[in-house]
């Protein structure tokens, strides 16, 4: 992505503008490339062929990464049960199961959600208790890890609410549950 991002903004430079998506940059380079109509210099196609030679060597070792990642998550049982989860693929699954392990370090879901970062937040409990609300401190798990998380529950709800005739967010839980 970081490289697709600079070859778009090279080619920006030149008034040329490639939409957003990883498949629409490996389709427009090398369109782009044999335009000779488009005011590219010579030094600037040899450097954008360059680029793209380098953008999709890393898309094959992407490739490979990604067949290892789906080959070892069908071999290790519990990664095959996450999947069972709407949203968890291969990825997510793994990412979960080496963060968390079998759960056993964890006395209660409630736990689980603290080390990733996930709680809800606190606001009128502390304050009645006369506790100051601290927020919770960075969690020992990464970001990439929340964001892979937070996008699954967010297609979870989605999905969830284009099911739904009323199209608000009471209840969601109970939709949750209907939808697993």
């Amino acid at each position: 992505t970081q490289l697709g991002n600079q070859i778009r903004g090279l080619l920006s430079e030149y008034g040329i503008v490639v939409p957003q998506g990883i498949s629409v940059l490996r389709r427009a380079i090398p369109q782009i490339l044999e335009d000779r109509e488009n005011g590219l210099s010579g030094t600037f196609r040899e450097l954008l062929w360059e680029a793209y030679r380098h953008f999709l060597e890393i898309d094959q070792h992407l490739l490979v990464y990604d067949k290892r990642i789906r080959v070892s998550a069908q071999e290790d049982e519990a990664e095959r049960l996450l999947q069972t989860i709407p949203g968890f693929g291969p990825v997510v699954s793994r990412a979960y199961h080496a963060a968390i392990g079998d759960g056993s370090g964890f006395r209660r879901g409630r736990d689980v959600s603290a080390y990733l970062g996930i709680v809800p937040r606190q606001h009128r409990g502390a304050k009645r208790r006369g506790v100051k609300y601290r927020p919770p401190s960075r969690s020992p798990v990464e970001s990439p890890f929340r964001g892979y998380f937070f996008r699954v529950v967010f297609q979870i709800l989605k999905d969830v609410e284009l099911e739904s005739d009323k199209g608000h967010i009471g209840g969601t839980s109970q939709r949750i549950a209907k939808a697993k």
